[in-house]
């Protein structure tokens, strides 16, 4: 027979897996955690159901941990030495080995890094680019932003193309903890935040580090420490972006500008992510909590950065595509006016305030409203899936395709939403009450199904009337009309002759 070693793990949010020699050999999401109560029985390689079959071989060294799930090269030091022999010492994660901080007995003797600490000067050197390789070429000493610079871009490559799903996770609980973000976030100021990109690049990471997962239903509540650690700085950097903009050197502008949108996509990504930060399962405690986060993690600087990415064109050889990086933008500020009604003012008052001095047009100010009202719908929708209304949704939905596939798992969210008119079958459909003060259906697409709502029937948001709901599987067409708000949508149906 052969010999291997196995580790299965089950974590907290139901990700079960089976890996052999570092390799995951299965997986299954939404699975039982084992609950805590004293058992009857205590088999090793036998089921508790006697249809199933018993374990046929040896089994040696068995161990069970209780926490949070392992992965493959946390176990390398609790295996038998037969074992580890046969793992050559690269298995080991090499970034986790990098990225664990050293102790002072373990940390090389050096020249200590000299900080500006006059402010004058201090805020004069940050809106300069200082790029030449050697600080002092008598000394080959190199400039540090360099050095710097190239290990964010090896953890970027890393956390978007992983060679192995466990360096990923690596990566991500280093960058997850509060005493590294305040080392990197040290180096990085020294580093002068505009000199190769290096704060840009600090944040870009970051925000990949702490985007949920899409199987992820819950963020640790101590997260927020991270996330204050962060706000810290790019305040700071906020100020410093809107400084470089307005610089009259092109260079200086545009890695201002640069700055300025990977503060939007950090802030955006945190924002997301608060509302999954549970603190209590009563639902205005929680809302309670989100909204005063945002308060506090998104002061006016953060918000005047965001607002000049939907106010101002960037400029050539800044490398960003305006609509992505305004979509981006107008989905934070729609956010926090959905969650956070204290910003909202503020939010206004910059749009404002920029129409009236010419900067921007009138529709800018309607359709940020008309998208935060969008998001509004949306994420009343999405309360009613999460409240146990996905559930009933997904026994009654059927695919007309693949009807014997099981339906995906995990939590159902809305990507988007938009209110409109409806025909099927060439026919227009009408709503319930045609004098309600929005006669219209409301489109909703969210991570498993395309709903159409009614939103002039009674009970509406807390029992919305869902007209009709489809599978993605079932989609056949999906064509742009002859007007930017036209869209036709093929579905398979049973009969041709019926919508249904």
């Amino acid at each position: 027979g052969e010999t291997n070693t196995y580790l299965c793990t089950v974590s907290k949010s139901g990700l079960m897996q089976v890996l052999c020699g570092g390799h995951v050999l299965g997986e299954k999401y939404d699975c039982w955690l084992p609950s805590t109560c004293v058992r009857e029985h205590l088999y090793i390689g036998k089921s508790n159901f006697p249809a199933v079959d018993p374990f046929r071989g040896e089994i040696s060294f068995l161990k069970v941990w209780v926490g949070a799930a392992l992965q493959w090269q946390d176990i390398l030091g609790d295996l038998p030495e037969q074992d580890t022999e046969s793992h050559d010492a690269s298995t080991t994660s090499i970034i986790k080995t990098l990225l664990r901080p050293q102790t002072d007995e373990e940390r090389p003797a050096r020249e200590p890094l000299l900080l500006k600490t006059q402010a004058a000067t201090h805020t004069r050197c940050m809106v300069e680019v200082f790029e030449e390789f050697f600080e002092d070429a008598m000394l080959e000493k190199v400039n540090i932003a360099f050095t710097v610079a190239a290990a964010l871009r090896c953890l970027f490559v890393l956390l978007r193309m992983p060679a192995h799903g466990g360096v990923r996770a690596d990566i991500v609980e280093a960058l997850k903890e509060e005493r590294f973000v305040c080392e990197v976030v040290t180096l990085t100021r020294a580093c002068g935040a505009l000199n190769c990109n290096v704060a840009a690049k600090f944040l870009r990471v970051m925000g990949l580090a702490l985007e949920l997962a899409p199987t992820q239903t819950e963020e640790d509540v101590r997260r927020f420490i991270v996330y204050d650690v962060l706000r810290a700085y790019y305040v700071e950097l906020a100020k410093m972006a809107q400084t470089a903009d307005a610089s009259p050197d092109p260079l200086v502008s545009r890695r201002g500008r640069i700055l300025a949108a990977e503060i939007t996509r950090l802030v955006g990504v945190i924002c997301r992510t608060l509302p999954f930060c549970i603190v209590s399962e009563d639902r205005f405690l929680q809302a309670e909590f989100t909204e005063r986060c945002m308060e506090r993690l998104v002061p006016h600087a953060v918000v005047e950065v965001t607002s000049m990415m939907i106010l101002t064109q960037p400029g050539e050889g800044s490398g960003l595509v305006y609509e992505e990086i305004s979509a981006v933008a107008r989905s934070l500020l729609t956010g926090l006016m959905d969650h956070c009604p204290e910003l909202k003012y503020g939010i206004l008052e910059v749009f404002g305030t920029a129409v009236a001095n010419g900067r921007a047009s009138a529709f800018t100010m309607t359709s940020l409203l008309e998208q935060s009202r969008q998001l509004t719908e949306g994420g009343e929708f999405e309360r009613f899936l999460c409240t146990g209304g996905s559930n009933g949704l997904s026994a009654e939905r059927k695919s007309v395709i693949a009807p014997t596939l099981e339906q995906p798992s995990g939590i159902e969210r809305v990507l988007g939403c938009a209110q409109g008119l409806v025909f099927l079958a060439g026919k227009r459909v009408p709503v319930e009450n045609r004098r309600h003060m929005t006669p219209f259906f409301s489109c909703i697409v969210t991570t498993k199904a395309f709903y159409i709502l009614d939103l002039t029937a009674s009970g509406h948001p807390e029992n919305p009337r869902v007209v009709q709901q489809k599978d993605f599987l079932d989609m056949t067409r999906l064509i742009k009309g002859s007007t930017g708000q036209d869209l036709h949508i093929g579905w398979a149906c049973r009969d041709r002759w019926t919508p249904n």
